[in-house]
């Protein structure tokens, strides 16, 4: 049943739908394919299986049919649940799409109570770039490295900070990662007090951070897409600001 409800899905057009990849969580994402189901494969109920099979074959998106089934069992109006056969199969409500449809595409919210949907939705921004990748952080330890090995498609990635917490470590992670990567990472240390804001940007996009990429997860921040007239400016501040700084 999921392969054919994946080859049907598959042949859906979904221009006028939003890109599951740009939204701000995966309980959003489950929410969208449940749409897409009803509205145009005439499949209004679907088990979490289905939605996983769905996301993985057409979409790319790995989301466990165990994470989906906690997901949605949690929801209150916003999903109906129904039996199928010894399966749970579920229903988006009219709450549910609108709050899908209210969804902007610019801003995650990292709840720190949902702390493994957080970390995916950095991971899905990480996988996304490309190109020259630029990164501001004032704060940086071993674990802002950890981050790096989700970027798949960069030809290389500057890291800009002020301070290095635990060197040995972050030197360690950080020598091993340009060993596997073919020496793509570059780190300077700007003068204390020249950075404060975190972002991460490139050759096309680029988004703001409320935390640093090592605490991501431990306290609600907000990541915001912002558009190409902030991106062009902070890119020559980035740029002024790499220039003079000392290379870790």
């Amino acid at each position: 049943m999921s392969q054919e409800l994946s080859a049907t899905f598959a042949a859906t057009n979904l221009s006028k739908y939003q890109n599951p990849h740009n939204l701000a969580s995966d309980r959003l994402v489950i929410f969208w394919v449940l749409w897409v189901l009803a509205n145009e494969c005439d499949h209004p109920d679907a088990t979490a299986q289905e939605i996983s099979s769905v996301l993985r074959d057409c979409c790319q998106i790995s989301i466990a049919r165990q994470f989906i089934t906690a997901q949605l069992d949690r929801e209150g109006p916003t999903i109906s649940k129904t039996k199928r056969g010894k399966r749970r199969a579920y229903r988006l409500m009219k709450l549910g799409q609108d709050e899908l449809g209210k969804t902007s595409h610019t801003i995650r919210i990292i709840d720190p109570d949902n702390a493994y949907e957080a970390i995916r939705s950095v991971e899905k921004i990480f996988a996304e770039l490309s190109g020259s990748v630029r990164i501001c952080d004032p704060y940086v330890d071993k674990k802002t490295i950890e981050w790096f090995s989700e970027i798949n498609s960069a030809t290389e990635i500057r890291l800009l900070t002020v301070n290095v917490s635990g060197e040995v470590g972050f030197r360690r992670n950080l020598t091993a990662f340009n060993k596997q990567y073919g020496n793509i990472c570059a780190v300077k240390v700007a003068q204390f007090g020249r950075l404060h804001d975190r972002y991460v940007m490139d050759d096309g996009n680029m988004f703001l951070f409320g935390t640093s990429l090592n605490s991501l997860g431990k306290k609600q921040a907000f990541i915001t897409k912002v558009g190409e007239d902030i991106r062009r400016l902070a890119l020559n501040f980035f740029e002024a600001e790499w220039n003079s700084a000392t290379l870790f």
